[in-house]
């Protein structure tokens, strides 16, 4: 019974501790909602690097046109990447910072 006591104080502690800094424990994403996150960010890469990327180098043409294309294509991908991280870190803290 004293065990169980002293968890309840300490889950009550962090509580108050994390309302008097103003910081919140995030809720655990679903297996689901990782997948779903997890293809937001990785298949556009995919088709970046093995569609966009040889049918701009074609359209190009020229030496080293492919890596270029590769080099454009995932640059673009990582952009992507960088807004899907703001807007889940938006998200789930309400603010950027």
């Amino acid at each position: 019974m004293a065990a169980g006591t002293t968890a309840r104080t300490i889950a009550a502690a962090e509580l108050v501790k994390g309302a008097e800094t103003g910081e919140h424990e995030p809720p655990q994403y679903s297996t689901r909602k990782i997948l779903t996150i997890w293809a937001a960010a990785v298949l556009p890469m995919g088709a970046a690097a093995w569609i966009a990327a040889p049918i701009l180098a074609t359209a190009t043409g020229g030496t080293n046109s492919l890596p270029r294309a590769l080099l454009v294509t995932l640059t673009v991908g990582l952009v992507w990447q960088s807004v899907l991280v703001a807007a889940l870190v938006y998200r789930e803290q309400k603010t950027l910072r």
